[in-house]
């Protein structure tokens, strides 16, 4: 039985770094197999699959969307902690800045994290997105730098039922408006 909201809506779903069918769990990762999903796909008839980094265009807008467990990579993996003129930064802002400032997804060093090379460019972020999704099971947050809206929903079953909303067409309004800088908003499930 399909709901009439399921016909209007497209799900996007990433394979995750934890429940990944395959062995070696090196971005960028594969989308799930058909034989995986086909009882999904039979039940919400707009769901997509898709790799895990995988990019979304909305008009001229690129949203990147990837699902990994980064913050903690990159704390495990840190020689000297993040830090400005009053001695500490805010982790997420050190983790947005790095990943932008490096122009990938992945700046570790290959053996903390694997990638395929024949994929890299998969993990790319040059030039800049407009919106850069991290999908971590580190606190949400939302934040600009150089142009890209980077935010991280956080984990919907780790909160209070929270999540947050894209609103990609609210960056085609000009600067004046009031909605400008409002793509990004948080919400809650009661």
């Amino acid at each position: 039985h399909t709901h009439a909201h399921t016909l209007t809506c497209i799900f996007l779903f990433l394979c995750p770094p934890f429940a990944s069918p395959f062995p070696a769990s090196s971005p960028p990762r594969p989308p799930f197999a058909p034989y995986f999903t086909e009882r999904m796909r039979r039940k919400v008839p707009a769901a997509i699959f898709s790799s895990n980094p995988t990019t979304v265009r909305y008009g001229t807008q690129e949203i990147v969307l990837f699902r990994e467990d980064m913050v903690s990579k990159m704390r495990r993996n840190c020689v000297v902690p993040p830090a400005d003129d009053g001695g500490e930064t805010e982790i997420s802002a050190h983790l947005v800045k790095t990943l932008l400032d490096q122009a990938h997804l992945c700046p570790l060093p290959l053996h903390v994290q694997p990638i395929y090379w024949e994929q890299d460019h998969a993990l790319s972020l040059y030039p800049l997105p407009d919106t850069l999704v991290l999908a971590d099971r580190f606190d949400a947050y939302s934040l600009s730098y150089e142009g890209c809206t980077a935010f991280n929903p956080g984990s919907f079953f780790l909160t209070d039922f929270s999540f947050m909303v894209l609103w990609p067409s609210r960056a085609l309004l000009s600067p004046d408006e009031e909605l400008y800088d409002r793509r990004v908003e948080f919400s809650k499930i009661d």
